[in-house]
């Protein structure tokens, strides 16, 4: 097997999923694949959320080249993708004949289409995939969305490859993917947790796309700009532990100028290059907490916090709680 190809029209993914299985020669056991080595290595699920929702998820790297084909299902469903990629030689997307590559090392991006609208993804062999892909059909549209807010996702799928490296995938998307990926399948509860992220996130993207205003998207980003802004975006996450960055210095990764960069990281982002280190900062923060592994004082200190009072008052005004409070068992809110 040289090349993997699968081609379908989009359904529930809860039934989606036994294509998959017929086309790598196994079986699925409770709506869950183990890839054959042969193919690759990692596995994929897919779960309906609720009536007319649905997602797949997985988490893999391609042992062939793989291509999928989506075909128009004559449906006015909508498909949502997030897709985090470590690219080996390149990537490609078609959204009709229209055709996107990318090969850079790294991807990650959301993205949102209708299921009338014949699109395709190719990954060379070596690349590894983390996906989420959300089903939501016309019924569950119509009964979940008011009128005025399908058509402006009407509008926004409308400009097609436009939106082709548009939605960036936040720390917050990246976190929740990411928790998603890690649960233990075998736990009594692990389905329930999965559903329920993969709503929060639905819920989210869409949220984001129907709150936005015309203004904010006057700033046109180029797709080079996009991978430089989430090169930036990377290094805010993964340095939250150490000082901050200084815009200037940012800038000079970038390529940009320090205005530039500013205005456009807040357009895709939704907030200031502080603000969104600083957010990063703070749920760093909540996870060694929930690990039981530190003390309020050591986590305050491997964050760079000097005076611990402002340590919890940095955390009380992202979560709304002290980190005392939240230790002694006070709920959180996400």
């Amino acid at each position: 097997m040289n090349t993997l190809n699968f081609a379908y029209q989009q359904g529930p993914f809860d039934q989606w999923i036994h294509g998959v299985a017929a086309t790598l020669g196994t079986s699925a056991e409770n709506n869950t694949i183990k890839i054959p080595k042969q193919a690759g290595e990692g596995y994929v699920k897919a779960m309906a959320i609720q009536p007319g929702l649905s997602f797949a998820m997985g988490n893999f790297l391609c042992n062939v080249d793989v291509q999928l084909q989506i075909k128009d299902n004559d449906k006015n469903g909508y498909i949502l993708y997030f897709r985090k990629l470590d690219i080996q030689d390149k990537y490609v997307f078609y959204l009709g004949d229209v055709m996107k590559e990318t090969s850079e090392e790294n991807y990650e991006a959301a993205l949102l289409l209708s299921s009338r609208m014949d699109h395709s993804f190719e990954f060379k062999k070596g690349t590894q995939v983390m996906s989420l892909a959300i089903y939501m059909e016309e019924e569950w549209m119509n009964n979940n969305i008011d009128p005025v807010s399908r058509e402006r996702l009407q509008e926004y799928v409308a400009n097609g490859i436009n939106n082709y490296n548009k939605e960036v995938l936040t720390a917050k998307h990246k976190r929740i993917i990411e928790t998603m990926l890690r649960e233990d399948l075998k736990l009594p509860l692990s389905n329930l947790f999965l559903q329920t992220r993969a709503y929060r996130l639905t819920e989210n993207f869409l949220n984001g796309v129907l709150t936005r205003s015309d203004k904010d998207v006057t700033i046109s980003v180029t797709e080079s700009d996009m991978i430089k802004l989430i090169s930036v975006e990377n290094i805010l996450v993964e340095n939250c532990m150490n000082e901050f960055l200084s815009v200037e210095e940012l800038s000079k990764i970038a390529l940009m100028s320090e205005t530039k960069l500013k205005k456009l990281f807040k357009q895709v982002y939704g907030m200031g290059l502080y603000e969104y280190y600083q957010k990063n900062r703070m749920h760093k923060a909540k996870e060694m907490l929930l690990s039981g592994k530190y003390k309020i004082s050591e986590i305050g200190i491997k964050l760079g916090y000097s005076n611990l009072s402002n340590f919890s008052v940095a955390f009380k005004k992202e979560f709304g709680c002290l980190p005392s409070e939240y230790k002694s068992g006070n709920q959180i809110r996400a």
